[in-house]
């Protein structure tokens, strides 16, 4: 049986924050060490670019969560667009 890690990485205005590519890097680091697969989530608007950036990070799978809806950023907004994740 396979298992995944999940990282939800946070962007703000086209760019991954710091703390992101830092747990980016830690889910790399156990999912080599306990054999499982890397997949992260990039949600916002306009978020292909960055898409890009995680996937020449070791991560098996992008799910880039596109809407309108993240635009500006709130934290409501932010929990009920990954809900539906």
């Amino acid at each position: 049986m396979s298992e995944t890690i999940l990282v939800v990485v946070e962007q703000r205005e086209g760019k991954l924050n710091r703390v992101s590519w830092e747990t980016l890097v830690a889910g790399q680091s156990l999912a080599a060490e306990m054999g499982w697969t890397l997949e992260a989530a990039v949600a916002g608007n306009g978020v292909s670019a960055i898409a890009g950036e995680v996937a020449a990070k070791k991560v098996s799978k992008i799910h880039a969560l596109e809407s309108p809806a993240f635009s500006p950023y709130t934290p409501e907004g932010f929990s009920a667009g990954l809900k539906q994740f």
